[in-house]
């Protein structure tokens, strides 16, 4: 009876999953063309799905868009790698490769999901972007094999494993700028921990969650307009951002 139970409420999940984010994020999507719209990444061919994210802010280019002070702070800088944990469909590992550290040759993309590796070198393509590695999970021993000597960049989103893989007392960050998610629902002591381990050699600039609107001044489709609060959304937990900038430079 356990087991039934849990295929039961698991269909359920399923089903309200598809009506409320799977269905309506199609739906949607077909009224805006496959390129982002707006923000750091304007331009940028895409597809009409995603891994781990709802795709709509993603194609108006509203997605995350806190983060784009720090992309232009980072902008043309001279690193020599740029890793991406957590890369999903590949909207950052392609979107930062071709229009914010164009100068970087060595891009190191991790990404757990067969369908999300699958994805990235699918949009890479549709881009015209080369030489993006695409790998698998990473854990310590994956993410220590690809730390170099040279300036890194590193920007994580591991759904709470930021805490145990990104740990200075294990791999040497020295060299990397860190651009971290941080997922308060694994707990702000944790978060405390991880700042004061890199308080030593880093500064730490923290970046909070913003409000999402639909861009003005721009011609949308009467649909997206009627929906732009929903087109908008990004449907996540609490979440914010700690950009870490190493004091050497």
């Amino acid at each position: 009876m356990n087991l039934i139970k849990k295929i039961y409420t698991h269909l359920v999940w399923r089903a309200g999953y598809i009506l409320k984010f799977t269905l309506p994020q199609f739906f949607l999507s077909c009224f805006l063309k496959k390129r982002v719209k707006t923000g750091p990444f304007a331009g940028m061919r895409y597809i009409r799905r995603s891994v781990g994210s709802v795709v709509l802010p993603k194609l108006i280019g509203t997605y995350e868009n806190e983060l784009s002070e720090i992309f232009q702070k980072i902008s043309h800088s001279n690193y020599t790698c740029f890793i991406d944990i957590g890369a999903a469909e590949g909207f950052y590992a392609v979107g930062i490769k071709k229009y914010i550290l164009t100068g970087t040759d060595r891009v190191i993309a991790f990404e757990a999901s067969k369908k999300g590796r699958k994805l990235i070198r699918k949009i890479a393509r549709l881009n015209n972007v080369h030489g993006i590695v695409v790998k698998g999970f990473c854990d310590t021993a994956a993410l220590n094999s690809v730390l170099g000597n040279g300036c890194t960049f590193i920007l994580s989103d591991i759904e709470g494993g930021e805490y145990n893989l990104l740990d200075p007392d294990v791999s040497n960050f020295c060299n990397c700028d860190l651009l971290v998610e941080m997922h308060h629902n694994k707990g702000r002591n944790k978060e405390e921990i991880f700042i004061k381990k890199f308080s030593g050699t880093h500064n730490i600039i923290p970046i909070a969650q913003q409000v999402k609107n639909l861009p003005v001044n721009i011609s949308w489709h009467p649909l997206i307009k009627k929906y732009g609060n929903y087109a908008v959304n990004e449907f996540r937990e609490s979440t914010s951002w700690l950009f870490l900038q190493r004091k050497t430079q």
